[in-house]
């Protein structure tokens, strides 16, 4: 054995750590003889493939498995986002529906040949449910008028038909008197 390699041993018996090189460990226990009052050293030697196999080999199922759980957590966040896209795709839709539909039936009913009698049925979003019967009630509200308005129309023009023949009658008798007079 090469002196330096004694020194190395030598100096693991009086320090209790392990000597490393490129091919093995080897480390020392000092044991005490009680019986020659002398300490010899147990000196243990391993190939550090041997010694680190099964670390190795954990180290390799670890890295194993940490790249199995990456490659599951990004599926299962495509899977999460794909399913968040379509739930607000869908709520998006949910809400924006009815809007439009109220949209479109206040245009038809601000053009020229509005169709007062188109409900608006919406089963979505209470707010939504409380626009559209709002609507409705608008709607019903403005029917009434105008059917009040055309009854109103319908009785005053009666009623100026009756003023009209009322005055051409007074003219007759103005102008009856007025010819009957004496010149």
């Amino acid at each position: 054995m090469p002196a330096s390699r004694a020194k190395q041993l030598l100096r693991l018996h009086s320090t209790k750590d392990a000597l490393e090189t490129e091919k093995s460990i080897t480390i020392a226990q000092a044991v005490k003889i009680g019986i020659s009052g002398s300490t010899w050293s147990i000196v243990i030697e391993v190939d550090k493939n041997d010694a680190l196999a099964s670390a190795l080999a954990l180290q390799k199922s670890m890295q194993e498995n940490a790249d199995s759980m990456s490659r599951l957590q990004a599926i299962l966040g495509f899977i999460i986002t794909l399913i968040a896209v379509f739930c607000i795709w869908w709520m998006t839709k949910s809400i924006v529906s009815p809007i439009n539909m109220l949209r479109e039936r206040m245009d038809t009913l601000a053009s020229e040949d509005g169709d007062l009698t188109q409900k608006i049925d919406v089963d979505t979003h209470a707010e939504l449910i409380a626009l559209g019967n709002g609507f409705n009630h608008f709607l019903a509200k403005l029917q009434s008028l105008i059917s009040q308005l055309k009854q109103l129309t319908v009785k005053t023009q009666a009623e100026s038909e009756s003023t009209a023949k009322i005055s051409q009658s007074i003219r007759y008798r103005v102008n009856g008197q007025y010819n009957e007079r004496p010149l």
